[in-house]
């Protein structure tokens, strides 16, 4: 009979996978055969598709940069529109012209 092993993780679901396959390069007698994930039996390559998935972290990272990034780049626009109509009052200013008061925007990105 041979010997089955098992790796467990109660945080990070693919942790197990990861861990193994990275072991699995090193030692040539580590074969995986299969594994669960939250319920459901993968074969070999089903395990070695979990193990190339981000951690929750950094899957969790990635998805607030992916939601920042919009509201930062109007943010820049709003401050650069704003930026160019006061130099562009205070240009005609200096030629008798009415100067329009224009509130400046602050920016301020978390």
């Amino acid at each position: 009979m041979k010997d089955r092993q098992h790796a467990v993780s109660k945080e990070d679901a693919t942790a197990p996978a990861k861990v193994l396959a990275e072991f699995a390069k090193k030692a040539d007698k580590l074969e995986l055969k299969g594994g669960v994930v939250e319920g459901t039996y993968y074969d070999a390559a089903g395990i070695g598709v979990i193990a190339t998935i981000p951690s929750r972290e950094v899957l969790l990272g990635k998805l607030l940069g992916s939601m920042q990034s919009p509201i930062t780049n109007f943010a820049h626009v709003l401050s650069n529109r704003s930026q160019r109509r006061t130099a562009r009052v205070q240009r005609s200013s200096g030629r008798g012209l009415i100067l329009i008061p224009v509130l400046q925007a602050e920016t301020r990105i978390a």
